[in-house]
């Protein structure tokens, strides 16, 4: 089972994510360290940082390295703008997820409001060879066309890319421009069919599905607002400290006290209750 961990603060303001869930995180550096300590006294030994940005956590690279040192399975989800400022402990997780929303500078920029897209490329390098490296895409019409060339320019660095089609997720703000942008995923496919012919699936799981092609791997990530938690085995953890066993209907809050431990097992328990032994703990997602 995992532990996710989820940063709300970020250096971006991508048009896509929720600005109404950017507030400062109550996970300063003495909790995290005593939710590591509890985690493994509950055998949760399997993390993934999320966020906005996780390595804006206040030294989180001692923090990483901590979990590491007692054997904890590590990953994360980032948009890699930080990464060479922590290449110190890239080696402590099994896989990096990293957004790339486009090849075309000016188009990142926009999409993500002012990112440097020649600075991520360049941590991206830094990156391979240290781990597993993923690119996750949002998909729009914005960067449909570059479709193809995104999974040249990945799969020549021997990383698999992996589309998400762009939908709202509470961006209330950016509702107009989400409905402007929105691709559906017959429109994704016409596109890949036009210049690359899917010829296998090479992988499947509940979140993504895997390509392969003559020349190329990719993958699609099909985000749905259905709860699968007979397939989940994740228990979360916000920057408000609060502990629930699933984002759908069935979630149940447990607001951290002082006794990690037991709120950690509560939730575990919670959550065996509620979806059976299903939570295996041989997600790779």
């Amino acid at each position: 089972m995992w532990l996710k961990i989820k940063q709300s603060e970020c250096n971006l303001s991508c048009v896509f994510c929720p600005p109404e869930g950017r507030h400062k995180s109550e996970l300063d550096f003495d909790f995290m360290m005593k939710l590591i300590e509890a985690a493994d006294k509950v055998g949760l030994k399997r993390i993934w940082w999320t966020g906005g940005e996780p390595f804006l956590f206040d030294n989180f690279s001692e923090i990483a390295s901590y979990a590491s040192k007692l054997d904890f399975e590590q990953k994360m989800s980032t948009n890699g703008l930080l990464l060479h400022k922590h290449k110190e402990v890239l080696d402590a997780f099994s896989r990096i997820n990293i957004s790339f929303h486009s090849l075309n500078k000016k188009t990142y920029a926009a999409v993500t409001n002012g990112g440097n897209l020649l600075a991520l490329q360049e941590n991206i390098n830094r990156t391979v060879g240290k781990t597993l490296v993923r690119l996750n895409i949002v998909l729009g019409k914005y960067n449909i066309d570059e479709v193809n060339d995104i999974i040249a320019y990945a799969n020549k660095l021997s990383i698999v890319p992996r589309f998400i089609l762009l939908r709202d997720r509470g961006c209330k703000k950016s509702i107009n421009w989400i409905d402007t942008n929105r691709i559906s995923e017959k429109q994704f496919w016409d596109k890949i069919l036009g210049e690359v012919q899917p010829t296998e699936v090479v992988g499947n799981n509940i979140k993504a599905s895997y390509y392969k092609t003559k020349n190329y791997t990719f993958g699609v990530i099909r985000l749905t607002d259905k709860c699968e938690e007979e397939h989940c085995n994740i228990i979360f953890i916000d920057s408000k400290r609060r502990l629930y066993n699933c984002r759908g209907l069935n979630r149940k809050d447990i607001v951290v006290q002082n006794n990690l431990t037991e709120n950690l097992k509560n939730t575990i328990e919670t959550k065996k209750v509620n979806y059976g032994n299903t939570c295996s703990p041989k997600d790779k997602n």
